[in-house]
């Protein structure tokens, strides 16, 4: 600072000091204590001037070594507030600062909430999507440059606009987190259409009538949505296994079939402890498993059976599930709210190219008779047969005669030859004599053989079979007639 600016500030710190009050003074500490200024004689002896020199020359000297391009002088940072004008409030205006304003409050909150930008599941899965694809077309020397919707920049320009990081793990995380935003996205979709559409599907699955003069004028299936994929198919039944009613997905249409009934969890779950009892060692038993049944197809069979030793399949083999599991070698599919040709087109997707299921047994239970008497059939596939589509044998077990539309159906549209096709009150055309009636266990008219070869299909552990799996399994159809009659209580 120039010499004579100094002079000059100094002559007016000078003339400033005298007007310092004691209470500035104390507030700059230039004071003694209350106790020490009060004192005997401390009055007297304290040099006020000198001491208000000194703090203020040292307040100078912090001002001066900040190198400001204006610097302030210490006399005026010092009376810096007396520049401040400062008005009185008013009575009332203190009343309104002290007591709050509910309307207004409430108003200022409405301002405030309408100016929050929310961010929906959509835009942050492009947002990450966009991301995770800058951050691989960095790692990647394929090409010249990179399309980065709704931008286009030169692979220099990604480089350098990317982050410094970007390595694998950084672009697994912002999969992991996208993976996440869409099992989110698909959840609350699921919430607002799937789960009224299922439980509509219920009440109209309910509703339908079942007396069998209508039974084959068309599908009972509903359909709830259609482009689906079959990942996306998947990761649905993951996250919501337990459902009101039966899905599956069919060439990318989500389609509501059937409903969970006693009868027909009864049913499927007689045949599995019958078979249970057969064999156990050697073949393991479930139910509901969601199956891979084509690229676009899954579906969920009621039981399924499968050897315990069977081979899982080799890498790039086709596997029922995304665990690489394999496939069973029997399902059992009951039908009671779904009609028996729905039961019957679904053999189709089992027996698909993908799949190494080679026995599918059908169950179709129909609406009880006003005479307390039932229609039941069931139906036997093999995959090795040379009509693989067309049922081995077709046997009517329930306690009435089917409906002539069934009838025609069975061989007509599903093509069974009448030797093939067993109906309870009906003639054999072999023997020319009636079909007993299905009134007891052991007769050998009701009784299914479920093949050995086909069941025991992949595992070579079982070879040679003992004679009695040789004979495959034969299932008293009796036993399932029981079992259902007893639910309906007739």
């Amino acid at each position: 600072m120039p010499p004579v600016r100094r002079d000059k500030e100094k002559v007016e710190r000078t003339r400033k000091r005298k007007s310092l009050s004691y209470a500035e003074k104390k507030r700059l500490c230039i004071l003694p204590d209350y106790e020490e200024y009060n004192s005997e004689g401390s009055e007297s002896n304290f040099d006020w001037d000198q001491e208000i020199d000194k703090i203020i020359s040292e307040l100078q000297n912090i001002i001066d070594a900040l190198n400001l391009q204006d610097p302030i002088v210490a006399e005026k940072f010092i009376h810096i507030d007396d520049e401040i004008p400062i008005g009185l409030l008013s009575d009332e205006e203190i009343i309104d600062a002290v007591i709050s304003n509910p309307e207004k409050n409430d108003i200022e909150e409405e301002e405030k909430s309408e100016e929050i930008n929310i961010i929906t599941n959509k835009e942050a899965l492009n947002s990450l999507e966009r991301t995770v694809y800058a951050m691989a077309s960095t790692s990647s020397n394929a090409e010249d440059s990179v399309r980065y919707s709704p931008y286009y920049l030169t692979r220099s320009q990604a480089r350098s606009q990317a982050p410094p990081t970007t390595n694998t793990q950084e672009t697994k995380e912002l999969v992991l987190a996208k993976d996440r935003l869409l099992a989110k996205e698909l959840d609350l979709a699921k919430d607002s259409l799937l789960a009224k559409e299922l439980d509509l599907a219920k009440d109209r699955l309910l509703a339908l009538p079942q007396e069998e003069s209508e039974e084959y004028t068309g599908s009972r299936e509903l359909v709830l949505r259609e482009n689906v994929s079959l990942d996306a198919y998947l990761k649905y039944r993951e996250r919501d296994p337990d459902l009101p009613v039966l899905i599956y997905l069919d060439n990318g249409t989500i389609k509501a079939h059937e409903l969970l009934t006693l009868p027909h969890s009864t049913a499927s779950a007689t045949i599995k402890v019958a078979m249970g009892a057969w064999n156990r060692q050697d073949l393991k038993y479930g139910d509901h498993a969601t199956l891979i049944l084509g690229a676009n197809c899954s579906k969920e069979p009621d039981s399924w059976v499968r050897p315990k030793n069977r081979i899982r399949p080799g890498p790039g083999a086709p596997a029922a599930n995304n665990l690489g599991a394999a496939y069973p070698t029997m399902i059992i599919e009951v039908g009671h709210t779904q009609s028996l040709p729905d039961l019957h087109r679904k053999v189709a997707l089992y027996f698909s190219p993908r799949t190494t299921i080679q026995i599918v047994l059908l169950v179709k239970i129909f609406k009880p008779k006003r005479n307390n008497t039932i229609t039941l059939i069931a139906a036997k596939y093999v995959r090795t047969s040379q009509t693989p589509l067309i049922p081995e044998q077709v046997i009517s077990f329930g306690t009435a005669t089917p409906h002539r539309s069934t009838i025609n159906y069975i061989t007509n549209t599903m093509g069974v030859p009448q030797n093939h096709f067993i109906v309870f009150g009906r003639r054999d055309p072999v023997t020319s004599n009636n079909y007993p009636t299905c009134n007891m266990a052991g007769i050998g008219t009701y009784i299914m053989n479920i093949p050995a070869n086909e069941l025991f299909y992949g595992d070579i552990t079982v070879r040679p079979f003992t004679l009695a799996m040789n004979q495959g399994f034969n299932l008293d159809l009796y036993e399932i007639q029981e079992a259902i009659v007893d639910e309906f209580n007739i």
